[in-house]
C-alpha cells in the first residue's frame, strides 16, 4: 500500500511535536511494515488570513490519487480529498477554536450587502460540490473589504469552521484518530456522528537507544525541561516556583521562541537558572539522563512530547492539574505529582521531588513502565489497521437511491461504511450507467452493464408474465454477463465477508466465494413474488411456475447457508423460519434519513403549501414505487377520491409510471423526486395516507412520513412490523373506513393530533434512524 502523510509546512519554519509526529510516522511505516509511505508537504503561512485561506485552498487543490491511502493531522493539510482519508487529529487551529478570544462574538452578525451569497454559503451544510465557490466568494470580499476578516475575529471564525467542516465531514474521511483523549472532547473538533479512536503515541529521537538513560539517582540535583517559549507553555510560572525552591540545584530551561527574553529577565536573580536553547535530539537525550526530574505544565496541552520523552528517560513528571493531554499519562505519586497551577503548589512539589531522591527515582522507574507500550510499531499497527472490506450484491443500481430497496441499501451501507470498506457490486441494463463510482469514502459501487442476452431473456419473460421479474432471470443467467463474474471473483479476493442483498445473485456468489455470506432480507421473496406473479399463477403459466419454484429454492439456500440472515421485522424473521428454518436472524429494521427529512410543525406547513400553490388545500400524500402492492394501494386510492371532493392527493414515486386506471381530478402525479424535492413535498401536505393490504417487510414510506412530521392515516397491515402505536404516533383505520376517516379529520383540521406527530418524530430518531441502525449491525459484524 502506497501511504502519503499530508502536512503543512509553517513558514517561517520551524520544528515542533507536530513535524515529529511525522517523521515518526514516515520511518515507522517503512521500517516496520511493507507499505511505502512518502511525507508530503506544502508552504503553509498563517500570519495573515489571506495567506492561511490560500493555503487551505492549496490543500483542496492536491490530486494524491496516486495513494492508496493518506494521513492527515492538522489543518489546512486535511483539506486534501481522497477516497481513504484517515484524520489523526492533533489540533485545529486553536484560536479559532478553544482558545479563540472570550471578548470576542462568536457569529458574524450582519454584514453588508456584497456578502450575502458568502452569509448563504456560510448557513448551508459545508459541502465539498461549493468548495470552489466558496474560495471565490472568501478571496473576493478579502481584495473589496479586509477589515471584516479580522484575525482572529467572528467572520475568519465561521470561514475556518466551514472549511473544516467540508474537509472533516464523515463524507470525506474514512477513520477518525485523535492523539489524546483531551484532544477527542474538544467541542467541535470532530463531526458529532464520529466514532473517535485514541491513539497516544511515542517520542521522535532518531536513532536513540532507550538504554542510553540511567535509572539510578541523579546526585547533580538537576532539574530539566524542555519547550517552546511562548505563553501557553507557561516557563514564567515554572520560574515564579523554582525562585522559591531551596538548595543547590540547577534549573536547565531547553528552547527558543518569543517569550525567551522576558523570561531570561525573570530569572535574572536566580543564577541557578541556565537557558540552553535550541538543542539537539543528541543534547536533548543526555540532559534527560542528568536531571531528576522534569516539569512540564502546559495550558490544556494537546498531548505533550516532553511527558513521553521524560517518563521513557525513567524520569518522573512534574505537572499541574489543568495541563489537559499530559494529565492522561501523569499520575499522583505513581510515575509523578500534579500539583495545582500556582507557584507556591509547584514550588511544594519540586521540593518534595528534591528531598526525597529515593521516591523520586521509584516514580521516574514507574514512569518507564508507563510509557512501554507506547511504540511506534504498535501505533502503526493500529494506524494502518485496515477495515474489514464487505462486498454486497444486488441486480439493480443503488446510486442515486429512488426506490424503496435503492434507499435501504444507500443508507444502511453509508453509515456501515464509517466501520468497513463497502463495495456495492450491481447490474444495470443501461449503458449510461455503468463503470465505478465513489459514493463516499469507504462506499464504492461498481455497476456492470447486462449483456444483450440476459436484457433479452428478461424482455421476454416479462412479456410471458406481464410482470417485472429481471432480478428471477439473474437467478440463474448471469453467466450470460460474464463480465459480472469477473469482477465478483476479482473483488471478493480481499474480501472479509459477502452479502446477498435480495437472494437472487446467491448462486453466482458462491461460484467464486467460499468464505462467510450474509443474507440480507428485504422482504420474504416468495410471499412478494406470488404476489406478482398471481395472475400468471392463477392462469397456470408454466414459466410462472419455474419462477417460483426457483425462488423458493434460491431463498431457502440462503437462508439455510448463511452465517447470518438479517430481517426487516420479526413478522419476517419468523415468516422465514417456518418456511425455510432460517436460522441466526439479526434484526436490521428500515430506516429513515432524518438528515434530510426535517421536521415540519403543523404552522410551518403553511409556507411550504405557499411555495407549492396548495394554500387552503387540504392535501394527503402517498409515496411508493412501481411495486405490486403500492400499485394495489394507489388503485384504492383512485376509487375512494370521488368521496373526498375536498382533498386533494399526491402520489410520489415511479409508482405513478405503472399501469394504473385514469386518476381523476383531485389526484396528482408528481413522479420521481429529488430528495430537496421530496422533503418539500412533504412539508407542505396535512396527512399521510398508507391503505397498504399486501407485501411483505415493513413500508419505508412510514418512516418518511413520520420523520417529516406528518399525520398518518395507515391500515394495520402498513403499520406492520413497526414500533409505532395506534393513537398514539399514528391513527388506523381499514381501507374501506378510510374515505369516512380522512373527511372528519379535514373537516376538524390536524392541530388536535399535533402530539401525534412529535412522538411519531421521536419514536423515528431513537429506533428508526439510519445511524442508529448501523451501529447495531456493526456490532453483529464485530
Amino acid at each position: 500500500m502506497k501511504v502519503a502523510i499530508v502536512a503543512p509546512s509553517p513558514v517561517p519554519y520551524g520544528i515542533g511535536g507536530a513535524e515529529k509526529l511525522w517523521w515518526g510516522l514516515l520511518n515507522a511505516i517503512n521500517q516496520y511494515t511493507a507499505h511505502q509511505a512518502e511525507l508530503i508537504k506544502i508552504p503553509s503561512p498563517e500570519r495573515t488570513f489571506p495567506e492561511l485561506i490560500a493555503s487551505y485552498q492549496a490543500f483542496s487543490r492536491l490530486d494524491l490519487s496516486h495513494f492508496d491511502l493518506i494521513i492527515s493531522t492538522k489543518y489546512p493539510g486535511w483539506m486534501v480529498h481522497h477516497h481513504n482519508h484517515t484524520v489523526y487529529l492533533q489540533h485545529r487551529l486553536r484560536g479559532l477554536y478553544d482558545t479563540y478570544p472570550a471578548g470576542l462574538p462568536k457569529e458574524p452578525g450582519s454584514l453588508p450587502a456584497g456578502f450575502s451569497r458568502l452569509k448563504y454559503l456560510l448557513n448551508q451544510p459545508p459541502d465539498r460540490a461549493h468548495l470552489e465557490e466558496f474560495f471565490g466568494e472568501v478571496t473576493r470580499l478579502l481584495g473589496h473589504d479586509p477589515a471584516l476578516f479580522a484575525f482572529p475575529g467572528p467572520l475568519s471564525r465561521a470561514v475556518i469552521h466551514h472549511l473544516d467542516g467540508i474537509a472533516l465531514s464523515p463524507d470525506s474521511v474514512c477513520r477518525y484518530l485523535a492523539i489524546s483523549h483531551n484532544v477527542a472532547a474538544r467541542a467541535d473538533y470532530f463531526p458529532l456522528e464520529a466514532e473517535v479512536e485514541v491513539l497516544h503515541h511515542p517520542e521522535y529521537i532518531h536513532k536513540r537507544d532507550k538504554q542510553d538513560y540511567r535509572v539510578e539517582k541523579n546526585n547533580k540535583k538537576t532539574i530539566f525541561t524542555a519547550s517552546r517559549l511562548d505563553p501557553p507553555k507557561r516557563i514564567d510560572l515554572l520560574i515564579r516556583a523554582f525562585i522559591k525552591v531551596k538548595g543547590d540545584v540547577r534549573f536547565q530551561i531547553a528552547g527558543t521562541g518569543p517569550e525567551e527574553e522576558r523570561l531570561k529577565k525573570l530569572a535574572a536573580d536566580d543564577p541557578r537558572i541556565h537557558f540552553l536553547g535550541w538543542c539537539t535530539d543528541a543534547e536533548i537525550a543526555q540532559a534527560y539522563n542528568d536531571c531528576l526530574f522534569v516539569p512540564f505544565i502546559p495550558a490544556d496541552e494537546d498531548y505533550g512530547l516532553v511527558t513521553i520523552e521524560a517518563m521513557r528517560a525513567a524520569r518522573p513528571v512534574l505537572t499541574t492539574t489543568d495541563s489537559g493531554g499530559v494529565n492522561e499519562l501523569v499520575k499522583h505519586h505513581h510515575n509523578g505529582l500534579v500539583a495545582e497551577p500556582d507557584p507556591g503548589a509547584l514550588a511544594e512539589a519540586m521540593q518534595q521531588l528534591l528531598d526525597n531522591p529515593d521516591d523520586t527515582v521509584r516514580m521516574g522507574r514507574d514512569a518507564c513502565e508507563t510509557v512501554a507500550p507506547i511504540t511506534w510499531e504498535k501505533t502503526i499497527q493500529i494506524l494502518l489497521r485496515p477495515k474489514p472490506l464487505i462486498v454486497v450484491t444486488t441486480t439493480f443500481p443503488i446510486y442515486p437511491p429512488r426506490g424503496g430497496g435503492q434507499s435501504r441499501i444507500y443508507h444502511l451501507y453509508r453509515r456501515l461504511a464509517r466501520y468497513a470498506d463497502i463495495i456495492l457490486l450491481t447490474l444495470t441494463d443501461f449503458q449510461h450507467q455503468t463503470g465505478e463510482i465513489t459514493i463516499q469514502p469507504g462506499l464504492r459501487e461498481i455497476r456492470i452493464l447486462k449483456s444483450l442476452g440476459q436484457q433479452d431473456l428478461q424482455r421476454q419473460l416479462a412479456l410471458t408474465l406481464n410482470a417485472s421479474i429481471d432480478d428471477i432471470v439473474a437467478i440463474d443467467n448471469t453467466g450470460l454477463t460474464p463480465k459480472y463474474g469477473q469482477t465478483l471473483a476479482s473483488v471478493c479476493a480481499d474480501a472479509d465477508l459477502v452479502i446477498v442483498s435480495h437472494p437472487y445473485l446467491y448462486h453466482e456468489i458462491r461460484t467464486v466465494w467460499k468464505g462467510p455470506v450474509w443474507y440480507e432480507a428485504h422482504n420474504v421473496e416468495a410471499d412478494i413474488k406470488a404476489d406478482i406473479l398471481k395472475a400468471a399463477l392463477e392462469a397456470e403459466l408454466p414459466e410462472a411456475r419455474d419462477a417460483m419454484q426457483k425462488i423458493r429454492e434460491i431463498e431457502a439456500a440462503c437462508c439455510r447457508d448463511s452465517s447470518r440472515v438479517l430481517v426487516v421485522s420479526h413478522e419476517d424473521g419468523d415468516r422465514l423460519t417456518r418456511l425455510y428454518k432460517a436460522r441466526n436472524l439479526t434484526l436490521v429494521p428500515n430506516g429513515v434519513d432524518l438528515e434530510s427529512t426535517p421536521f415540519v410543525s403543523i404552522e410551518e406547513r403553511e409556507d411550504y403549501k405557499q411555495r407549492l400553490g396548495l394554500a387552503g388545500n387540504f392535501t394527503a400524500i402517498f409515496m411508493g414505487s412501481w411495486h405490486g402492492p403500492n400499485i394495489e394501494a394507489v388503485e384504492h386510492i383512485i376509487n375512494m377520491a370521488p368521496s373526498c371532493p375536498d382533498i386533494d392527493f399526491l402520489i410520489m414515486g415511479n409508482v405513478c409510471d405503472a399501469p394504473l386506471p385514469p386518476f381523476p381530478p383531485t389526484l396528482h402525479r408528481l413522479g420521481l423526486l429529488t430528495e430537496e424535492e421530496k422533503a418539500c413535498v412533504l412539508g407542505a401536505a396535512d396527512i399521510a395516507v398508507n391503505p397498504m393490504q399486501s407485501g411483505s417487510g415493513t413500508n419505508l414510506k412510514m418512516l418518511d412520513y413520520a420523520a417529516a412530521g406528518l399525520l398518518i392515516l395507515t391500515t394495520p397491515f402498513g403499520n406492520r412490523g413497526l414500533k409505532f402505536t395506534p393513537d398514539i404516533h399514528l391513527l388506523t383505520a381499514d381501507p374501506a373506513d378510510f374515505p369516512s376517516t380522512l373527511n372528519r379529520i379535514a373537516e376538524q383540521g390536524i392541530g388536535q393530533y399535533r402530539s401525534l406527530t412529535t412522538r411519531a418524530r421521536a419514536m423515528a430518531e431513537e429506533h428508526y434512524s439510519w445511524t442508529v441502525i448501523a451501529d447495531r449491525l456493526f456490532l453483529a459484524l464485530d
